[in-house]
């Protein structure tokens, strides 16, 4: 789905074949923790697994990177009191947690968004990690759409939540900026949510006068 430009808001089915076609990438944890928690990009390289609890069913979201001159990572708390949040894990994707986890503990690796060479990301470099897997996985803006960013996937996940979560009804406001890590509906509503053109439809056609 495309939007103004310079966004691009993924559909559900887009996204399932996004995750499915950059598995075992060094961009497939970014992309899984913006898709499928709405983490901001900082959030992401900022998680380290203990922080992840598939026993408990939850993420927190208590840290993230920021790029400053000179610093290879800096860790900062998020950007307000709203950005400290348990994210609960869905259940769908909680075995495949469960065993990314054992095997990062085995390889001795803190972090969850790592490079190649387990190394975590930087966040000079996630970027372009992005955009070269959704390329190689078919999201290249040859169809007239824009190449999907770290933002956009974070975007698409609060359109699903208020478009389709609950059998299509959405999730109310105060969810949805809780899992936003907002304080803000309007801003959350205004920066980060589009409505459907199946969802419009519906709406016009749910009136008869």
């Amino acid at each position: 789905m495309s939007g103004e430009i310079g966004k691009r808001w993924l559909t559900l089915a887009e996204g399932k074949q996004l995750l499915q076609k950059t598995k075992g990438t060094s961009a497939y944890m970014p992309i899984l923790l913006g898709l499928r928690f709405g983490l901001r990009s900082g959030e992401a390289l900022g998680l380290a697994w203990s922080e992840v609890d598939p026993a408990a069913g939850v993420l927190r979201v208590r840290q993230q990177v920021v790029c400053l001159k000179g610093t290879p990572r800096f860790l900062t708390p998020p950007k307000s009191a709203a950005g400290i949040r348990d994210m609960p894990i869905p259940k769908d994707i909680k075995d495949e947690l469960t065993l990314a986890k054992a095997q990062a503990e085995s390889n001795g690796t803190e972090w969850v968004c790592v490079d190649d060479d387990g190394m975590p990301l930087h966040p000079k470099h996630v970027s372009r990690t992005i955009k070269n897997a959704v390329t190689k996985a078919g999201f290249d803006g040859s169809d007239g759409t824009e190449v999907p960013t770290s933002h956009d996937f974070r975007s698409s996940y609060l359109s699903w939540l208020a478009n389709h979560a609950n059998n299509g009804t959405g999730v109310k406001p105060h969810v949805l900026i809780a899992l936003a890590g907002h304080s803000d509906i309007e801003m959350a509503m205004r920066y980060y949510v589009k409505a459907e053109s199946e969802d419009l439809a519906t709406a016009v056609n749910s009136i008869a006068v």
